[in-house]
């Protein structure tokens, strides 16, 4: 017979989790849902962040270094171009979410 060792206290969930995490999932159908519906923005916004990383990754370089996404501008310009893309990108992502959800809230209701 084994005991298990508690979980430590900065891995329990609060009794109020929900009222200190308002944005939680309750619902994991719908956030699958919600998964599926910003599937292809959420790619993008993983895509534009790779290239912001792989950017920022050669700033040192100066401007000797060109990404092949942004022509004509250096590490840094290439850097923050792709970064504001990603936030674009995810709030484009964050409206598809907010759709699908809407839908099945409206069907749930049904």
């Amino acid at each position: 017979m084994s005991e298990q060792t508690p979980m430590p206290q900065s891995e329990k969930q609060p009794d109020n989790y929900l009222t200190e995490h308002p944005n939680a999932v309750v619902d994991p159908v719908k956030a699958l849902i919600m998964a599926y519906g910003s599937k292809s923005q959420e790619e993008r916004v993983v895509a534009h962040r790779k290239d912001a990383l792989e950017a920022a990754s050669h700033m040192g370089e100066g401007n000797d270094w060109q990404s092949k996404a942004n022509h004509g501008y250096g590490a840094i310009g290439a850097a923050v171009n792709s970064l504001q893309a990603a936030v674009l990108a995810r709030q484009e992502a964050d409206k598809h979410a907010q759709a699908a959800a809407a839908v099945y809230d409206r069907v749930h209701k049904l």
